[in-house]
């Protein structure tokens, strides 16, 4: 059940994606006619030791989300092979893709690589200094 969740928030995520990648002239539209899309929202990333709160889309990459609000992680091959962008889930859950099944990880499981974890609910994130 918790699974089938997870997979929805990706499916919506993704289904934002396509649907702002169709439209043809996203500069020319001024921003007060623009309507936010109602799946189109976001949630908190909290980052320690760093004391920062993130806010980013649910189905985001954690690397991708940690790098883009210049969060200083190691990172090395994005493919989960090296190891370099480990970090610790201390609250909440993500989905990690890098497993041999894919599977929701619950902070008790702890940590994760960041390049191959997909944020899912709010979540709080210890980074190595």
């Amino acid at each position: 059940m918790i699974f089938n969740i997870h997979i929805i928030a990706l499916t919506d995520f993704l289904a934002d994606l396509i649907i702002a990648s169709l439209d043809p002239f996203p500069g020319n539209r001024p921003i007060k006619h623009q309507r936010q899309h109602p799946r189109q929202r976001t949630m908190e990333i909290h980052v320690r030791p760093l004391q920062r709160t993130l806010n980013v889309a649910p189905g985001a990459n954690l690397l991708d989300a940690l790098r883009n609000n210049d969060v200083p992680i190691s990172h090395s091959c994005m493919a989960g092979r090296c190891g370099t962008c480990r970090c610790k889930i201390v609250a909440g859950q993500v989905l990690d893709s890098g497993r041999e099944v894919q599977q929701p990880l619950a902070a008790q499981d702890s940590y994760v690589l960041a390049c191959q974890t997909f944020v899912t609910e709010p979540c709080t994130v210890e980074i190595p200094e």
